[in-house]
């Protein structure tokens, strides 16, 4: 490619691809697919839970230029939980339900309520512990009219909210005021409205 190593840019998700990169004198940000094995990680540059969470302009290079307000469109993921006490607590005998590891910040979608009712919802995605081997989901339901505490529901994702400073906060857990914000400008766009959702729960029966 006949580029200095030093101002190339590796993103790796392997410890192996990490430690070439590293020999070459590039530098690395590593997005490990395995989240527990994360500490193995700690001699690149940058250690990320997502992909998403990857922000071009930190190290000189154009900004993504897909983002609206703050929040990025994303291929839909759905998974069902239990909600109680703000909490969702992810329902793991369904595979098919089950949430990626990589998934892992801020992001907004509608969650199906007894089969029909559908709401906006905000979601933070972490990990209690520092092994990554339990799941920590917040939620926040903008349109909660109702007691809704301790009832099943099937959400689907549909777009990451960006903090303004995630590079400091990306284990921080908790829904800011930023956050909802965020959220709140989101939903009047098409592309995170109540027909799209309609639409992709559709789809989903369909399948």
């Amino acid at each position: 490619m006949n580029v200095d190593a030093t101002d190339c840019l590796v993103i790796e998700d392997s410890v192996v691809g990490v430690k070439a990169a590293k020999a070459a004198g590039m530098k690395v940000v590593a997005v490990p697919s395995v989240q527990p094995e994360m500490d193995q990680y700690s001699i690149a540059d940058s250690v990320l839970h997502s992909i998403l969470e990857l922000q071009p302009e930190v190290w000189g290079l154009p900004p993504y230029g897909d983002w609206i307000d703050n929040v990025l469109q994303v291929e839909p993921i759905f998974f069902k939980g239990f909600y109680t006490n703000g909490l969702l607590h992810e329902f793991t005998g369904d595979i098919m339900s089950v949430l990626p590891t990589q998934v892992f910040g801020n992001f907004i979608g509608w969650a199906k309520i007894n089969s029909n009712k559908l709401l906006k919802i905000l979601v933070r995605i972490g990990w209690e512990n520092s092994n990554c081997s339990k799941r920590h989901i917040e939620a926040y339901l903008p349109e909660d009219d109702e007691n809704l505490h301790d009832s099943e529901m099937e959400i689907v994702l549909l777009g990451y909210i960006r903090r303004s400073n995630n590079m400091e906060t990306t284990n921080v857990l908790g829904i800011f005021d930023e956050d909802k914000s965020a959220a709140k400008a989101a939903f009047h766009r098409p592309e995170f409205s109540l027909d799209a959702c309609k639409s992709l729960f559709s789809r989903m029966m369909s399948e």
